[in-house]
């Protein structure tokens, strides 16, 4: 007998945990589909079943709102049914599932476009899922950050990047065109790159793994020279290594 695929089981790494699945809200999902006239992806069932998942993804984001799983509806854009789960807290963006028959379906986002330009985000709902927990995991939630507003990011930038840290998902749309995450013992990196600029969110756990992690970065696209501490970590080592 074929094991039963866990779409989310990186996510649930992340989190140290794997939230449980509860019949409540399993009757609620039935109850969406019959209404919906279809069965939901299989990687949507398996993250709206579980106990908490809502809270989860609402804690790693920027207080970004979720469409009740209750209210969720079909709309026909771009010859694509989506339906839309998220919408960005100033009302900038909008995130969508794409039914496209398969189980683990893809993620489109829409910018100021009043609903109808729609561009891929994530290749999969576990992928995006993932990245969201990430971001914070890894970046927001550690206690030694960094960040820079650099110059666009180089494709010497991305090879020397790849090469030194392992790359995690990457998505696309929004914030920025392209969103980088990369990762090493020390630390972790996420970059939104767009034509006009980079962003740069630099975290570790500890003032001397951001060390590390920044001597090894620095002369990357000059990013060591607009670096700037969002943490009293950050700023202890951004001072010393600046006196260097």
């Amino acid at each position: 007998m074929t094991a039963k695929r866990t779409y989310h089981g990186a996510t649930f790494q992340l989190l140290g945990a794997e939230p449980e699945k509860t019949r409540a809200a399993e009757s609620v999902i039935e109850k969406v589909e019959t209404h919906l006239g279809l069965k939901l992806p299989e990687s949507i069932r398996d993250w709206y079943s579980r106990h908490g998942a809502i809270e989860v993804l609402t804690t790693h984001s920027n207080g970004d709102p979720l469409v009740p799983i209750e209210k969720f509806s079909i709309i026909e854009r771009q010859s694509r049914r989506l339906i839309p789960f998220r919408e960005e807290n100033q009302g900038v963006c909008n995130w969508a599932i794409a039914l496209d028959d398969s189980e683990d379906p893809p993620i489109y986002v829409e910018v100021d476009s009043g609903g109808k330009d729609w561009q891929l985000l994530a290749p999969t709902f576990s992928d995006y899922v993932f990245s969201c927990v990430w971001d914070y995991r890894m970046i927001f939630f550690k206690p030694a950050l960094v960040q820079a507003q650099n110059q666009p990011l180089t494709e010497s930038a991305v090879k020397a990047l790849r090469r030194d840290f392992r790359p995690r998902v990457m998505t696309q749309g929004w914030p920025g065109s392209t969103q980088f995450r990369f990762q090493s013992d020390s630390g972790a990196i996420l970059i939104w790159a767009s034509e006009n600029q980079a962003d740069w969110f630099v975290a570790s756990p500890d003032p001397a793994s951001l060390e590390s992690i920044l001597r090894n970065i620095w002369e990357i696209d000059h990013v060591g020279d607009w670096l700037y501490e969002t943490s009293q970590m950050g700023k202890i080592i951004l001072d010393k290594l600046k006196r260097e």
